[in-house]
C-alpha cells in the first residue's frame, strides 16, 4: 500500500452506481469497481450515496464498503487532509453537481477521476442538443479548479490536458480493473465459434465496420462460426446495422447475431465460450470489453488508436479500424493461426494481472504524488497523438 500521508481520508461520490445514464453503462461499473479496490488496499475512505436503491446496489456489490448518506455534516466534519473524488464529472450530459457546493465551502482537496473527453473533441456529434452544449462548457472551467485530475489512461490523460486547458502534470493515470466475475470457465468446453464483439450504438464504436470486415473473411474459415454484437441499441441503429449486414451477404442468425444488451452474468457466459474478442472502436477512454474478454480467457484484437492499446499492450494484437481489409486480416489470423492465438492469450493473462482495481486505489489514494505522469513518454508509448483526429462516421445514432 502507498504512503497515504497526504490522504487521510477519502470521500468517493458513489451515486452513479444507481444514476439514470450511468449505472447500466461503464462508470457505473467503474465508481463500483473503484470502491471495492479501496476497501482491498484498507484506504480509509467512504462512499457517499444519496438515497436507499444507491445504498442497496452498492452494498450487493461491495459488502465491506463503508457506505454514508450525502449530508453537509459530512464535508463540514472531515478530518484534516480530506480529499473528494468526483466521480460524475465526465458523465454526458454532466450532471448539475459533480461537485456539489457543500465541498467547496468545506475547503476540501478535490480531484476527479477523467474517463474522456469525446464529447469535447468531436463537438458536432456530441454536444448538437444546446442544454448538453451548455453544461458542457460549464465543465471545461470547473475541470481547472480541481486540484487533480486522476485518468483511466495515458490517452485520456492527454486528451483531457489538451480539450481542457488543464496542466498535464496534475493528471495522474490510475486505469481501471476488471471484476472477479469476468474469468474463464472452471470447465472450459467445446467453443461454439462465437466471435463476440461488445459494442454499442455510438458510431465511434465502428460497429458497422466490423460486420463489413465480418463479411470479408472468407467462407472457408467462417463457415460454422458467427459474430455476435453485444449492445444495448435503439430500434434504428439496429435496423441500419440489419441493412449493412444483409449488404455485406450476412445471414442474421447464421453469420450475425445483434444480442441486445446483456447482464453481467449472460455476458461472463458468452465470452467464456467465445472463440475470439474483437473491439473495432475508432476512440475509447480506456477498453474495458477488452481487458473483461482478456480475463474471461478468451484471445482479444483491437483497434491499434486511443486508449485501446494500453489496455492490451500487444501489437500483433492491434488492427486499423479505418481499414476494413486489416480488420478482416486480423479475425482471420486469430482464427486460424494457433500459435498467434496462444500469444493473444498470454497477453490477455498479462493484461488481466496488471489492470486489477487495487491497483486503482493504489494509484487514487495519493493524487498529489500520482501527478508526474511523462506525457510525451505515455503517447508515444500508446502509438497515438493527443491531438490527433481522425473523423467518426456520423451515420449511426449515439
Amino acid at each position: 500500500m502507498p504512503d497515504t500521508a497526504q490522504v487521510s481520508h477519502l470521500l468517493v461520490d458513489a451515486r452513479p452506481v444507481e444514476h439514470p445514464t450511468a449505472r447500466q453503462r461503464g462508470i457505473g461499473r467503474y465508481v463500483t469497481g473503484l470502491v471495492s479496490g479501496l476497501c482491498e488496499i484498507g484506504a480509509p475512505f467512504t462512499a457517499l450515496v444519496d438515497d436507499d436503491r444507491q445504498h442497496a446496489t452498492l452494498a450487493e456489490a461491495v459488502p465491506d464498503a463503508p457506505i454514508a448518506r450525502w449530508s453537509p455534516q459530512t464535508t463540514r466534519q472531515a478530518p484534516a487532509g480530506t480529499w473528494y473524488l468526483a466521480t460524475q464529472l465526465m458523465l454526458h450530459p454532466i450532471p448539475l453537481d459533480p461537485v456539489p457546493s457543500v465541498v467547496t465551502q468545506a475547503g476540501l482537496a478535490t480531484a476527479a477521476v477523467m474517463y474522456d473527453v469525446i464529447p469535447h473533441r468531436y463537438p458536432e456529434r456530441y454536444l448538437t442538443d444546446p442544454f448538453a452544449r451548455r453544461l458542457a462548457q460549464v465543465r471545461t472551467p470547473l475541470a481547472r479548479t480541481l486540484d487533480a485530475l486522476l485518468a483511466i489512461s495515458r490517452f485520456a490523460a492527454d486528451t483531457a490536458a489538451d480539450e481542457l486547458d488543464y496542466p498535464r502534470h496534475r493528471i495522474a493515470v490510475i486505469g481501471a480493473g476488471v471484476e472477479a466475475r469476468f474469468r474463464p470457465a472452471a470447465r472450459p468446453g467445446p467453443r461454439p465459434g462465437d466471435v463476440v464483439a461488445v459494442t454499442g450504438g455510438d458510431a465511434r464504436k465502428n460497429t458497422e465496420g466490423l460486420l463489413r470486415a465480418w463479411a470479408g473473411v472468407t467462407p472457408a474459415v467462417r463457415t460454422g462460426r458467427r459474430l455476435v454484437i453485444v449492445a444495448a441499441h435503439a430500434p434504428s441503429v439496429l435496423a441500419q446495422w440489419r441493412e449493412v449486414a444483409a449488404r455485406a451477404g450476412l445471414v442474421e442468425g447464421v453469420d450475425a447475431l445483434f444480442t441486445g444488451g446483456l447482464d453481467d452474468a449472460e455476458l461472463v457466459a458468452l465470452l467464456q465460450r467465445a472463440e475470439l474478442s474483437v473491439m473495432p472502436s475508432f476512440e475509447e477512454g480506456f477498453g474495458l470489453p477488452v481487458l473483461e474478454a482478456a480475463a474471461c480467457g478468451v484471445p482479444a484484437i483491437c483497434s491499434r488508436v486511443s486508449s485501446l492499446p494500453e489496455v492490451l499492450d500487444h501489437p500483433d494484437a492491434m488492427f486499423d479500424p479505418h481499414d476494413t481489409g486489416s480488420m478482416t486480416a486480423a479475425i482471420t489470423r486469430a482464427l486460424t493461426d494457433d500459435d498467434h492465438r496462444a500469444r493473444l492469450l498470454e497477453a490477455g493473462r498479462r493484461a488481466a494481472a496488471r489492470w486489477q482495481w487495487r491497483n486503482v486505489a493504489r494509484a487514487t489514494v495519493d493524487p498529489c504524488t500520482n501527478t508526474g505522469s511523462n506525457s510525451s513518454t505515455a503517447a508515444a508509448k500508446a502509438g497515438s497523438s493527443a491531438s490527433s483526429r481522425r473523423p467518426i462516421p456520423a451515420h449511426c445514432e449515439p
